[in-house]
């Protein structure tokens, strides 16, 4: 049975990635069309990023280059995209010991409500609730054809932005070595009540902060995510709520309350077998993107992800092309 497209573009998942996507082709008239699996406003890995700005040993120069412009293109559209929401917030970064005055962190959430509000300003369509079975590629003038628990979808364009989940949806005729798995390990993000101890971001393996708001900061843990990893262990306030406390206390000497856990976010990072982004077409019609740095990357990604589906590809993604030779790196998570 033949399908008519009821969208030019269909873009899966609501993340930093695919919101930047579909807001970025509404703006320029396409007629977009995003599907997300959550109820919620915000996806699990958003949610648990700690959504830190910095080019920290982002290597090759190649994936450099790549945050270098993304940096430049959150400085452009801070506060002028959808309700002006600003995300940025440039308060200066510690990593491992080293200054850096021109980084920090993005508010996921205004991020996430101006590309929404811009998206709906322009005539796109959200639909939430609603999880992708299967995708089927375009033949000749039949449109791609993507299954969901609400029932088909024809689309001409479709764009791939699922997170740690994006592998399990590629065709398999599409899925090059670069995209044979793209969930890594799980991490968390916690959100602490009280006074922050820093006044910028802090990054450190047994524990990093950074302020998240009046009244509240972020901790996030790579050694504790590890030990969590060997024990078999889910990151829960309960479970983190001790380790957290000793560390922070013998980093800053600030008790923690027993009630100072807001949440705990947990969530498989998503990575690619050799810890680079995957960027670009799997085919004319269906383009993908898998990236570890989604918050660093995300309005950059979504500028190249609509040029290339119209027809414009982007020479500095060229290394990170699904079909490229995998990198010799190992997959690491990095903050």
């Amino acid at each position: 049975m033949s399908h008519a497209p009821q969208t030019d573009l269909l873009v899966i998942g609501a993340g930093v990635l695919g919101l930047s996507i579909a807001a970025e082709a509404a703006t320029r008239g396409v007629e977009t069309l995003l599907v997300a699996a959550e109820e919620r406003d915000r996806t699990a890995v958003s949610a648990a990023s700690f959504a830190c700005i910095n080019v920290h040993e982002k290597q090759p120069e190649a994936y450099t280059r790549l945050h270098l412009r993304a940096i430049a293109a959150h400085h452009e559209l801070d506060g002028r995209v959808g309700d002006g929401a600003a995300w940025l917030r440039i308060i200066g970064a510690d990593f491992f010991g080293e200054h850096h005055a021109d980084w920090g962190y993005v508010d996921v959430d205004a991020y996430g409500r101006a590309h929404s509000s811009a998206l709906e300003a322009a005539g796109g369509r959200i639909r939430r609730g609603v999880r992708v079975l299967s995708i089927t590629p375009g033949s000749g003038r039949a449109p791609v054809l993507v299954e969901t628990t609400a029932g088909a979808i024809a689309a001409h364009r479709v764009a791939i932005a699922a997170g740690a989940g994006t592998s399990e949806l590629v065709p398999g005729r599409l899925r090059t070595p670069r995209l044979a798995a793209t969930a890594g390990l799980p991490g968390f993000l916690a959100r602490v009540s009280g006074e922050s101890p820093v006044d910028r971001v802090v990054v450190e393996h047994e524990l990093s902060v950074r302020p998240d708001g009046p009244g509240r900061f972020a901790v996030q843990s790579l050694a504790l995510e590890h030990e969590f990893e060997r024990t078999g262990r889910r990151a829960s306030a309960a479970a983190v709520r001790a380790p957290l406390a000793e560390r922070i206390g013998r980093r800053y000497g600030l008790a923690l309350r027993e009630d100072a856990i807001i949440s705990v976010d947990e969530a498989p990072r998503p990575i690619s077998p050799d810890g680079l982004p995957v960027l670009g077409l799997l085919a004319p019609e269906i383009y993908v993107a898998i990236t570890h740095s989604g918050v660093n990357l995300a309005p950059l990604i979504g500028r190249a992800a609509v040029d290339e589906l119209l027809g414009t590809a982007d020479a500095d993604f060229a290394p990170f092309r699904p079909d490229a030779a995998p990198q010799p790196t190992h997959r690491r998570r990095k903050p």
